[in-house]
């Protein structure tokens, strides 16, 4: 999936349980900066890539979140893991 030009794209690369990627995209949905947004989520060989906008800057959006691991963030690209990992 492309990064999205005016969004962010969150990558979580470990096997995650439905309920936790569930709570994942309702909580990031929520941190968009403004209240209409566009989201898409896709899971292939357990790695789910997500892609949210409209997200300005992808480094104020990481600091935001503050239920799971901000492993990486690189351009607009963002990798979480859970916090007990």
């Amino acid at each position: 999936m492309d990064t999205p030009a005016q969004g962010v794209q969150i990558r979580i690369e470990k096997p995650i349980s439905d309920d936790i990627r569930d709570d994942f995209q309702e909580q990031l949905k929520a941190l968009v900066d403004d209240g209409s947004h566009s989201f898409r989520s896709v899971t292939v060989n357990d790695k789910m890539t997500m892609n949210l906008s409209p997200v300005a800057d992808a480094k104020t959006f990481a600091d935001k979140i503050d239920f799971a691991k901000v492993v990486k963030i690189e351009g607009n690209v963002i990798w979480l893991e859970t916090l007990d990992d």
